[in-house]
């Protein structure tokens, strides 16, 4: 039983050998960050407070090209990537925005209202939303925005006035 354990051993390392398997450069961490940058991805991070205690916090943070993501929307659903706000009232566990599974969002008929900042106020996906514009929610609305513009869409009404769920970014060390 060892000799054919050791065989197939053997017959692997040989075969990922001659694939060349060893000689890939893997690439690391900051690499794949980088590269989420320039393709416009939204970027799930994860900082701990606490790591490894019993009083451990998972807090998720999303970034868009180096632009934090307040904590004002209960829901972010970008391209293929779908995001909750988790609030906790405990001094351990996850909290922050974190993955989930995407939502089926309508599509209208209508064409779209687009403000001229970059967003627009609706639940469905109406005629003239870019692909690439996220979808929001937070209590008592919403909307489709572009990241692309993030900072200037969080300065309008109704957005400016939403208030921060639990925390601010800045306060995460």
């Amino acid at each position: 039983m060892r000799i054919v354990l050791i065989i197939c051993s053997v017959m692997v390392l040989l075969s990922a050998k001659s694939l060349n398997l060893f000689d890939k450069k893997i690439e690391g961490p900051e690499s794949a960050v980088q590269a989420e940058k320039e393709t416009g991805q939204v970027i799930y991070t994860v900082k701990y407070k606490s790591r490894g205690t019993r009083s451990e916090r998972r807090i998720g943070v999303l970034t868009y090209k180096t632009v934090e993501i307040p904590y004002i929307f209960t829901f972010i659903q970008h391209n293929n990537q779908a995001f909750s706000l988790k609030k906790s009232n405990h001094r351990w566990g996850s909290l922050g925005y974190q993955p989930i599974i995407k939502k089926e969002i309508k599509k209208g008929e209508q064409k779209a209202q687009i403000n001229a900042t970059g967003y627009c106020l609706t639940e469905t996906r109406d005629v003239g939303i870019p692909d690439d514009w996220a979808y929001v929610e937070w209590n008592g609305g919403k909307a489709f925005i572009n990241l692309e513009r993030l900072s200037s869409v969080l300065k309008e009404p109704p957005f400016k006035d939403l208030p921060s769920l639990f925390f601010t970014p800045g306060r995460i060390k």
